[in-house]
């Protein structure tokens, strides 16, 4: 990812709620926990550019791309914008850079003609089997033609190559064999001395071998009928746990201290002793790197606690100070395990980035589950603090991911 010159915001990789104003949507999140964006304008002319190079393979009977963006922009709160911002997708050579082909361009028009604009999620996608076999560059670049006529923010996401091939472990199938009676039926497995093999034998069901997990790709089950149902056994490929956010305006603003919600239950101490400082729903220093309003806020001085009804083996959270400089030892978290044993206790350092405020991010993906986290901010530097946006799994074997907190 890369800019050729100043850009209004740069490239990042984040998590939702993050960005936004000017009348725009912050950052939603379309497949997984985090976006690539930017803010789409800058010292014009200039270019946004992200690219990933990928070898499809020889074999893989098609190949498509696949991502999904989202567009919004206001000329209105800069000069006049006489050019368009366009965007495009291109296939490049790896080694020469030279433009194989354009495979998607999109243009906002001019502020005469779109003064602003919210394309919202769009799904997109583009043949590529023309390059089985090939090395190929994908380049997403946007293009801002003038300097500073009005921010933007474009966002992608699910950016995926598919090659259609199936399953990797089989090699071989029978399809829709029906036995033409009863008796005992042989199978003749002819193959190398001393190879292992597996064989399956479904009985009234339908053996997937295709890649087609989703509602666009669907098709009609062609097993025959069995007590009035159908089966399908095979290749329905793998999906991650979902998650329920807790973005905290599900409840009024009132004392952290004692609130259960979706799974977690926040204290929050000072001395010891509970406290009710902490506000949960409370406004703190608005949009940094790794936190955005609402969320809970308290005074420094405190330890935040969170409990969690189940362990967890994944934990990702974000701070925010009410200072403006770098702390390279912004606040601690401790983890402990369902025995309340300490797991380990980690630091945590912030800076402000691109914003006001300096803030902070924790990542936790070990192999003990962790049943309580306990945050404890830096009172030297700074006096208040934020945490947010908890997210956590809605089965019982899940993952908590609080963050940004």
């Amino acid at each position: 990812m890369e800019a050729t010159a100043p850009p209004f915001r740069p490239w990042r990789v984040s998590g939702g709620g993050i960005g936004g104003g000017f009348g725009f949507a912050p950052t939603e999140p379309q497949d997984g926990d985090f976006v690539a964006w930017n803010g789409f304008d800058g010292q014009g002319p200039m270019k946004f550019t992200m690219f990933q190079d990928v070898t499809i393979p020889a074999d893989a009977p098609q190949a498509t791309l696949s991502w999904q963006d989202r567009v919004q922009w206001n000329f209105n709160l800069g000069g006049p914008a006489t050019e368009p911002r366009e965007y495009a997708v291109e296939i490049l050579d790896p080694v020469t850079g030279d433009l194989l082909e354009t495979v998607y361009s999109f243009s906002t028009g001019t502020q005469a003609e779109n003064p602003t604009g919210d394309t919202g999620w769009a799904s997109r996608s583009s043949d590529l089997s023309d390059y089985v076999g090939q090395t190929v560059r994908l380049n997403f670049v946007e293009s801002v033609p003038q300097p500073t006529r009005g921010p933007g923010q474009i966002e992608f996401d699910a950016i995926s190559v598919e090659t259609g091939g199936g399953p990797s472990n089989v090699d071989d199938v029978i399809e829709r064999f029906v036995a033409p009676g009863e008796g005992t039926y042989y199978v003749r497995v002819n193959g190398d001395e001393g190879t292992d093999y597996s064989l399956v034998a479904t009985r009234s069901a339908e053996f997937d071998l295709e890649d087609n997990n989703d509602f666009a790709s669907a098709q009609p089950i062609a097993s025959s009928t069995f007590g009035g149902r159908q089966y399908v056994l095979g290749h329905v490929g793998s999906s991650e746990s979902e998650t329920t956010t807790i973005t905290f305006d599900e409840l009024p603003s009132q004392p952290a201290n004692g609130v259960s919600l979706e799974g977690v239950t926040f204290d929050f101490t000072i001395n010891g002793a509970p406290s009710s400082s902490a506000r949960f729903g409370g406004n703190g220093p608005g949009t940094t790197t790794h936190t955005d309003d609402p969320g809970i806020v308290g005074p420094t001085r405190g330890v935040l606690g969170l409990t969690f009804d189940q362990p967890v083996g994944e934990l990702r959270f974000g701070i925010a100070l009410s200072i403006t400089t770098p702390v390279p030892e912004a606040a601690s978290v401790r983890l402990l395990d369902e025995n309340s044993m300490e797991i380990r206790v980690f630091n945590v350092a912030a800076e402000p980035g691109d914003f006001l405020f300096t803030s902070g991010l924790f990542v936790y993906d070990g192999s003990t589950p962790v049943s309580r986290a306990e945050v404890s901010y830096n009172s030297a530097v700074a006096g208040s603090a934020v945490a947010q946006d908890c997210r956590l799994p809605t089965s019982a074997a899940g993952r908590c991911l609080p963050g940004p907190l």
